[in-house]
């Protein structure tokens, strides 16, 4: 549901397939007929409202698999556009910024030995922004300027959640889940979970997606967010966009704080 909860996004199978439909919420009549929004013949997994109401981001099985493709359009079915994903390669939903101009996409790795990858993905450039990599993570949300990242990492059984300052590069673990009797050594306890990476111009291209539109400045991107009272930091790092000075507050209760990994070149 939008955020004035004047519109809701639905996923239905009433013609078969599962596919994404935008309806009016009407208080005391009847509701009027849903918009159907036709992405793809593979069947819809989950849609998800950006904060300012102007996109949906839709999760689509890949073949009706488990691999996953990550669209966005507009509530009226028109910019539709594949950002992520393919029949080779799992994309993971994951949330809007509070702005609502950009949203997460995770790519888990398709090498044993290569870490999964977040990224800040802007619905009308196309344009990827590095936001964190680790081995297992999974975007949670993200703080109102994009600073701190709530994500949930490690292996079934044994996952736990994390803050992690991208200015900082510091992780501050929330909890955890019972931990299993099968054993771990203790240099993983003292790797950090995950980091923040800068942004590389290697970053991949989105797929089926216009150019960017190169009139559309960096701070364009995350025009909207707010920010608290206080100027940037003159050592602002360039992978961290709209940071300020002044944090946000804990979002959970005190707790082990650890030093994240120095950030790639």
């Amino acid at each position: 549901m939008t955020r004035n909860a004047r519109r809701v996004a639905f996923v239905s199978d009433r013609h078969g397939t599962p596919e994404v439909f935008v309806q009016d919420v009407v208080v005391g009549a009847d509701p009027p007929e849903p918009v159907r929004i036709r992405l793809s013949d593979d069947p819809v997994i989950r849609v998800t409202w950006s904060s300012d109401g102007e996109w949906l981001a839709v999760a689509i099985a890949t073949d009706g698999g488990v691999k996953q493709q990550v669209w966005v359009v507009r509530p009226d079915g028109t910019d539709a556009a594949q950002i992520a994903g393919s029949r080779y390669q799992h994309a993971e939903l994951g949330p809007w910024s509070r702005s609502g101009h950009r949203v997460v996409i995770t790519l888990p790795s398709t090498e044993a030995d290569q870490p999964a990858r977040s990224y800040l993905v802007d619905p009308v450039s196309g344009d990827r922004d590095d936001l964190a990599v680790g081995e297992l993570i999974h975007i949670l949300d993200l703080s109102v300027e994009e600073r701190l990242v709530v994500l949930r990492d490690g292996q079934r059984g044994r996952e736990f959640v994390v803050v992690v300052d991208r200015l900082t590069d510091e992780s501050t673990r929330c909890s955890r889940t019972h931990r299993t009797a099968r054993p771990r050594s203790p240099s993983s306890d003292r790797r950090p979970p995950a980091r923040p990476v800068r942004s590389s111009p290697t970053s991949p291209p989105r797929t089926g997606c216009p150019a960017a539109d190169s009139s559309r400045s960096p701070s364009a991107r995350t025009a909207g967010a707010e920010h608290p009272a206080g100027s940037q930091s003159a050592t602002t790092p360039s992978w961290s966009t709209s940071t300020p000075t002044t944090p946000d507050g804990p979002c959970c209760s005190s707790g082990t704080s650890t030093a994240g990994a120095s950030s790639t070149s």
